[in-house]
């Protein structure tokens, strides 16, 4: 494993302001357009600020037929910014039309639907916009939004509100906060999906209260579940397949992109208890009844079938699976190949059908150059996509395609790009978190944390978590979660300089489980690094 040097720099290779644009253009893209790189640092970050008359360039840019995925990312992202700045949006176009959607789904509906009152309308209006930036604000989220989502909703029922919006806004908020008991969460949510029930609300958001209301009763349920229970369970999933049915048949201005995340949550779901076929058949003849030339019903059933697939392959090891199973594998994976393929050639500005083409090339075996191309196009669709990234570091895993070298160097690659807000960088961290499960012993399911000892993984780490925390310090998440990964590396000088930022009660533990173990931790460095009292 290679040594990485750490660049602590932001914006490297700078130069005078009088650089012509074009040259600063191949300058950013000969920084990125590496296929092993030997250092961390984000020279990506730089293309987000580049002028409008970096268009074209960046456009022309893309004709290359040298240039590495690294740079076709980080070209995307530039022509994102450039847009988004162009047209004042708070975010690329793609998640202004989510923020939009989530704003006619729930400040639209709430407007349509409520009876409002004098006493509680002020709190229970803010509140449903409240949500709409969190829930619609993709990358942007911050726990602080959704405490501020649920203190206005709560204010709102305090003040006699019972609209059946602002409930479920308070029930979820609860669980995302994690103010709520389970106790309190699932009465909460029972409550709003009976009020939503009885409402005029959009069925898309009836059907995604039943929906989680399942949810919270699988957990509940778990270690005790009853014929009873099951059937509770089983019968809000129908209700919420219903539902959402219901919704694409009547509403063609959903968005593709929601509608296929959605369907496929319920689906997940509905596998636990029944075959993963029957609920799919519904979505996907409400999908080719409403849209019938579009590339929804083929993005739906690529999507199923992967999943499909893999229910009957299962997730063990090859020796493991039986004959008929296999046959069941190469079956569906062919179905998946044929609709995403179908999909793609109908709207390449899907990502999710590139992305989920990532997991039919891993278990079809069509080689590397299948998945880096289904993979390239995944990333000219959507660079932020943290899915198609996950789905490929999956793919290069050693049980799978490919090696830790790989992994890491995929990892590295990340990095570069510098696209911290939809987590990209990140990556290399998951990297090394998958490779501590790789021991001696063979894989095992927790990983082995002596792994993070070893110099050159820490060397890696260092460097990631010294960049993030540099453009963004006031992330209290990534600073604990780096001086947890700082005490396992035996780093204690680096675990106690986060320690004292973070103080004895951070808002968020990051990677730490329990307030008793950042505790610990906390001594530990701190005791490793107090002077002697040995004479």
């Amino acid at each position: 494993m290679r040594a990485c040097a750490v660049l602590l720099t932001l914006l490297p290779f700078a130069t005078q302001d009088a650089e012509p644009l074009s040259k600063k253009v191949d300058r950013l893209l000969e920084t990125v357009n590496r296929l092993d790189p030997d250092r961390i640092d984000t020279p990506g970050r730089a293309f987000r600020d580049l002028p409008p008359d970096a268009a074209p360039l960046l456009r022309k840019a893309l004709e290359r037929g040298d240039l590495h995925w690294t740079a076709r990312a980080c070209i995307a992202v530039g022509l994102r910014h450039i847009d988004q700045r162009a047209r004042g949006l708070g975010w690329a176009a793609e998640y202004e039309d989510r923020r939009t959607e989530f704003r006619r789904l729930l400040s639209g509906e709430y407007d349509r639907v409520s009876a409002r009152d004098p006493k509680w309308t002020v709190n229970a209006r803010d509140a449903v916009a409240a949500c709409v930036d969190y829930w619609g604000g993709q990358h942007l989220r911050r726990p602080e939004d959704a405490l501020k989502t649920l203190r206005l909703a709560e204010a709102a029922i305090k003040e006699g509100c019972n609209d059946a919006l602002v409930l479920y806004i308070a029930a979820r908020m609860g669980v995302d906060t994690g103010r709520s008991t389970p106790e309190n969460s699932l009465q909460a949510h029972k409550a709003a999906a009976a009020a939503l029930d009885a409402s005029q609300y959009h069925p898309l958001l009836r059907g995604h209260s039943h929906k989680t209301l399942a949810d919270l009763l699988r957990k509940a349920a778990d270690k005790n579940r009853t014929k009873e229970a099951r059937d509770e369970i089983v019968g809000h999933l129908r209700k919420a397949i219903d539902l959402v049915c219901e919704a694409i048949g009547s509403d063609p201005k959903l968005m593709t992109a929601g509608i296929v995340e959605q369907t496929g949550e319920i689906l997940s779901s509905w596998a636990t208890f029944e075959d993963r076929k029957t609920g799919f058949d519904r979505f996907h003849a409400a999908a080719l009844k409403a849209q019938p030339d579009g590339a929804l019903p083929d993005l739906m059933a690529g999507l199923f079938y992967v999943r499909y697939a893999w229910d009957a392959r299962g997730s063990g090891w090859a020796s493991e699976v039986l004959p008929e199973n296999w046959a069941k594998f190469r079956d569906r994976l062919g179905e998946a190949r044929r609709h995403l393929e179908a999909a793609w050639k109908k709207d390449p500005t899907q990502v999710s059908g590139p992305a989920e083409m990532l997991p039919v090339t891993m278990g079809d075996s069509k080689g590397r150059e299948e998945m880096e191309r289904w993979f390239a196009r995944g990333v000219q669709a959507n660079p932020d996509y943290y899915s198609l990234y996950s789905s490929k570091l999956l793919w290069l895993e050693p049980k799978w395609h490919g090696s830790g070298e790989e992994m890491l160097s995929f990892g590295r690659e990340c990095v570069l790009t510098g696209n911290w807000d939809a987590s990209i960088p990140w990556i290399l961290l998951e990297a090394h978190r998958t490779l501590a499960r790789y021991t001696r012993k063979g894989w095992q399911e927790q990983p082995d944390m002596a792994y993070f000892a070893k110099p050159e993984v820490w060397e890696d780490l260092k460097g990631l978590f010294t960049l993030y925390l540099k453009t963004y310090p006031h992330d209290i998440y990534w600073r604990a979660t780096c001086a947890y990964y700082a005490g396992y590396a035996g780093r204690f000088k680096e675990a106690h300089e986060q320690f004292k930022i973070l103080g004895d009660s951070p808002s968020s533990l990051g990677a730490f489980s329990t307030k008793a173990d950042y505790d610990r931790a906390k001594k530990a460095a701190a005791d490793a690094v107090a002077p002697s009292k040995d004479f």
